[in-house]
This record gives C-alpha cells, structure tokens and sequence, in this order.
C-alpha cells in the first residue's frame, strides 16, 4: 500500500514525527505505507495507535488493533491459513451474519470479494496494521498437527547421542528446527491462552501440557529422544545455565511476533 502525500502532510501537520525524520523514513521504506508505519514505530517516532489511526483516516475506515480485539477461532479456521496469508487479512467476529475483518489494506475489492466466498457471509472491513495482521495469522493458524508433523523431520537418533555432550546440545539447540519448534510450542500456548506451559521428561516420552483456566492439559507427547534438546532450548531462551541440571534455576524470556512482544 502506497504511503500517500495526504497521509504524509497529516503526520507532519500534527506534529507527531518531524520533516526530516518523515523523509528519512520514506527514502528508507520506498513509500510504502506498511513499511513507513513499522519503521516509525519501532524507532519510537510515534505510538502505534496514533499511526493505526492515522492510516485507517486516510483510507476512510476504523483502525482495530489485532492485539486488543476478540478473535472467533472458529472463524479463522473457515476462512483458512491460505486467504489470511495471501490478503493479509484476519477474520475478527461475526455479529448479525455480517463478519468484521481485520485488513492490511481495507480498499482491495478483490481481498474483500475473495474473503466473502471463503466466509460465505457479508463482509465489514476494518485497518489494521501489517505487522499486527501478520502476528496474528502466526497464533492462530497455528496447530498441533503442525508441531507434530515437524518433530516427524528431526533426526531423533541423533539427539538421543547427544545426552552426556554439552557441546553437542548447544550445537543442536541453535538448529533451525529446534527453534523453530520452541517457537511454535510457544505460539500455541498464546493461541489457547494458557498461562503456563510445563515440559515433563518421562522414560520414553516427553509430555506438553498447557495450564488452560486453572487446570494443566495434555497437549502433546513427543518421543523420548527430544527431552534434553527441547528443555536446553528453553533454558537458554531464558538465560539458564544448561548444564545445571540439579538445582531449580529462575529464568525470563521476551519473545516477539510483528507487532507484539511477551514477556514469559
């Protein structure tokens, strides 16, 4: 989406971020509008609803934060991964048979048309910002099929080698895959909104459960084999010492999606 002149005119009229700031951010974002905003954003020149507001003005629609709204999970699912990536688009409720839609760009008539025959209903477009848009598709599309079939990758012959090998566990807890199934364990967690995650090795299994309203749910179980790999990785996400594996240790963790940050 093009950062237009009006938009432009608006942030320095309003004071918000200066002259020359503004054109270092445009030169830097070749006009686009997304990328202005983020930018901007993430080097504190303006808060982030200021800018919300200020890009759904010029496009003549609300501004809703995806990060401070009710997502219906079951909406998401029908509208599906696919759309949602492709339209930059997240389905936020449906009230009166008529579904608001959170949308990078609210203006795209094809967007809009393609998100009506996914949903089978009217739709009611409201801005969001990209980065908040693509967070959100990141924790709800998210699934426990998917961490399944990814543990299916790993070469679990091979960590269960690395038990009694310090420098062999970091090696393999720095590797794509474990990160990004640490991520994904995590995501999932956000997406039901448990409070807790807890990872219990067992003989030959590792349980997953999820603290969900006061109560700890089983989740998933992964093969024995990925017990230490996986608690390493989340002992150094936190700052904890790996080796340590005796005493209790405390730890804390920022982890980021775009446009949302979580302190854990």
């Amino acid at each position: 989406m093009l950062l237009t002149q009006r938009m432009i005119q608006r942030i320095v009229q309003t004071n918000l971020v200066a002259p020359n700031v503004v054109a270092s951010l445009r030169k830097a974002s070749g006009d686009d509008a997304h990328a202005f905003a983020t930018q901007a954003i993430r080097d504190g020149h303006i808060g982030r609803a200021q800018m919300g507001n200020l890009m759904a003005e010029d496009l003549g629609h609300t501004y809703v934060s995806t990060r401070n709204t009710v997502i219906q999970p079951v909406l998401a699912m029908q509208m599906g991964a696919e759309v949602a990536r492709r339209h930059q688009v997240i389905p936020l409720y449906k009230l009166g048979g008529t579904a608001t839609v959170a949308m990078a760009n609210p203006l795209d008539e094809g967007a809009v048309a393609a998100i009506g025959r996914a949903l089978g209903c009217p739709i009611s477009p409201v801005f969001s910002l990209a980065d908040e848009i693509e967070g959100a598709i990141r924790i709800h599309y998210e699934s426990s099929q998917g961490i399944e079939n990814a543990v299916l990758t790993l070469d679990l012959q091979k960590m269960a080698g690395v038990e009694m090998d310090p420098r062999a566990v970091q090696a393999m807890i720095e590797s794509d895959q474990i990160v990004a199934l640490s991520e994904s364990i995590i995501i999932l967690a956000l997406k039901e909104r448990a409070s807790d995650i807890h990872i219990e090795p067992k003989k030959h299994e590792v349980v997953l459960r999820f603290r969900i309203d006061g109560k700890l749910v089983d989740r998933l179980r992964f093969p024995g084999a990925l017990s230490r790999v996986l608690t390493s990785r989340f002992k150094v996400m936190s700052g904890l010492d790996i080796t340590e594996r005796r005493r209790p240790q405390d730890g804390r963790m920022s982890f980021g999606l775009p446009g949302m940050n979580f302190d854990l």
